[in-house]
């Protein structure tokens, strides 16, 4: 009878992992670990940098869409952009006003009828943006505008970008209809 041998030999089969193994395997690990850290920290940055030019974006066209309802309901616009802060208002008829403030980082309206406050609402634009207000003769037309300048790009060499929103005034005012030798046309 035989018995079994205590020295294993180079044909054994191995059992377990060496401390070289191990270690490999564990950095390994800790390297895609860091990566995925990077990769999660730059994702999170740039929904939140996404959630920022949306709400923005958002804010913006709120505001053109006011600013544009409110200049064609209109039959008068009067612009104070001496005073601070510079504000724009627009006669909706009689009693009714609406009234602009463009203030340090938002444009602020009021809008009030038989000198009592109706509606007060704020909106509040992205960082480093400046908005005024403009009246415009185009011909025999009128326009309202709305200039919001936003803060230069990454680059210090690109310029500001304007954005303008451009109203006619009175243009959902009834018009009378013209007439010709008596006549309706």
């Amino acid at each position: 009878m035989r018995r079994p041998s205590t020295h294993q030999g180079a044909n054994a089969a191995r059992r377990g992992f060496t401390l070289l193994e191990v270690l490999i395997v564990v950095s390994g690990v800790a390297m895609m670990l860091g990566l995925c850290a990077v990769s999660i920290q730059l994702l999170l940055r740039l929904n939140v940098d996404l959630v920022s030019r949306y709400s923005s974006a958002l804010t913006l066209e709120r505001l053109g869409r006011q600013v544009r309802h409110d200049a064609h309901s209109s039959d008068k616009a009067e612009l104070k952009a001496e005073s601070k802060p510079a504000s724009l208002r627009l006669f909706l008829g009689p009693g009714h006003l609406a009234l602009y403030e463009a203030r340090d980082g938002a444009v602020v309206r009021s809008e009030s009828q038989s000198s009592k406050l109706v509606r007060h609402e704020s909106f509040a634009l992205a960082k480093g943006a400046v908005a005024r207000f403009e009246l415009r003769e185009h011909g025999s037309r009128r326009l309202v505008a709305l200039v919001v300048t936003r803060s230069a790009g990454k680059s210090p060499t690109e310029p500001p970008r304007p954005l303008e929103v451009l109203a006619l005034l009175g243009k959902d005012r009834a018009q009378p209809i013209a007439t010709s030798g008596g006549k309706p046309r």
